[in-house]
């Protein structure tokens, strides 16, 4: 099954232009969405969740029609929101037994098979019975993830969903993601670079309602290779090339106390240059406009 994004456009009262023209094509597996705060992510995830309707434009999952059909959308779904709530006093074994009630699931059995397989995936069999409200952020992380799946979806969406997790629960939330993903696509929006370069097979970076690249992450890195350029310099100089400098800066960093900065060009800009391995992170930073990096 694929997901087809035509030419969606969203406006908000305020007239936020939040969605401009968006044109993605999406396949089975995991896809990240990448961008800045602000840049339409969620937006977009709402639209696909059918929790808002796009102004113009096309959405289809196979061969239904978001806008005309969302119910039969609805019942190929799961959707983890940036930020979600949990009933207190019920615990996790109740509250997906009731979700699988309202996705259809009417045999008793069958559905606390499907619960018990649910709780299994994502390591919260020991903590069933618990009530959700005393779940630490990574295991409300992990029911949230539990409560997407249920009903087998086809599509799944989950925004921002490593922010604020401990090293240990984000790898666990990852390998999660990344069984679900074989035979089904799964969006991932973030602002963390990292997510999309350990999962994702297919990736768009965003920036102000508009798609700037899609391809494939590795496709994206070897487009910069040969290109990238990385120097020391002084706070001092950081500055003058800012205000000054005709190369594009991509980044500074700090290496042991020690600036170092990155610039794009085709072929070296000065002796004190080093070549630099591109990464995904570079390519995220060279798709920005030069005002986002300032």
């Amino acid at each position: 099954m694929e997901l087809n994004i035509s030419q969606v456009n969203k406006t908000y009262a305020n007239g936020v232009h939040a969605l401009q023209d968006i044109n993605l094509s999406i396949s089975s597996g995991m896809f990240g969405l990448l961008g800045p705060n602000g840049a339409g992510k969620t937006s977009l995830m709402n639209t696909l969740a059918t929790l808002q309707l796009p102004d113009s434009g096309k959405i289809k999952l196979g061969d239904i029609d978001l806008t005309n059909k969302p119910q039969q959308i609805r019942e190929k779904l799961g959707y983890l929101p940036q930020q979600f709530g949990v009933y207190p006093n019920t615990s996790a074994e109740q509250m997906l037994d009731y979700i699988a009630q309202l996705k259809g699931i009417g045999d008793k059995s069958q559905r606390q098979q499907h619960v018990a397989e649910l709780l299994e995936l994502v390591n919260l069999t020991e903590h069933k019975k618990r009530h959700l409200d005393t779940y630490s952020g990574g295991m409300k992380q992990r029911f949230g993830i539990a409560q997407a799946l249920v009903g087998s979806p086809k599509l799944i969406i989950v925004d921002e969903p490593t922010a604020g997790l401990d090293p240990v629960e984000r790898n666990r939330f990852h390998n999660i993601l990344s069984d679900i993903s074989t035979e089904t696509i799964v969006i991932l929006s973030t602002h963390i670079v990292e997510d999309i370069a350990n999962l994702c097979n297919q990736m768009a970076i965003m920036y102000r309602g508009k798609v700037l690249r899609q391809s494939t992450p590795q496709d994206l890195i070897a487009e910069l290779t040969g290109k990238l350029w990385e120097k020391p310099v002084t706070k001092q100089e950081i500055e003058s090339m800012q205000s000054g400098s005709e190369l594009k800066i991509l980044s500074t960093r700090l290496n042991e106390g020690q600036h170092f900065i990155t610039v794009k060009s085709d072929t070296c800009p000065g002796e004190s240059y080093k070549n630099k391995t591109p990464d995904l992170e570079a390519v995220y930073f060279d798709s920005l406009p030069l005002d986002a990096l300032q």
